[in-house]
């Protein structure tokens, strides 16, 4: 199965969205790293 990992970083944190195979199946895990300030979208 594949999975698609899709993470937002922002000031307020990082969040980590895994897009599974299944549609409108998804998993959101929020990490906080208040280290960064700048805003990233990884694919």
């Amino acid at each position: 199965a594949k999975t698609t990992t899709i993470g937002i970083l922002d000031k307020s944190g990082f969040l980590m969205v895994d897009l599974r195979p299944v549609p409108r199946q998804f998993r959101i895990r929020s990490t906080i790293h208040q280290e960064e300030n700048d805003r990233t979208i990884s694919f």
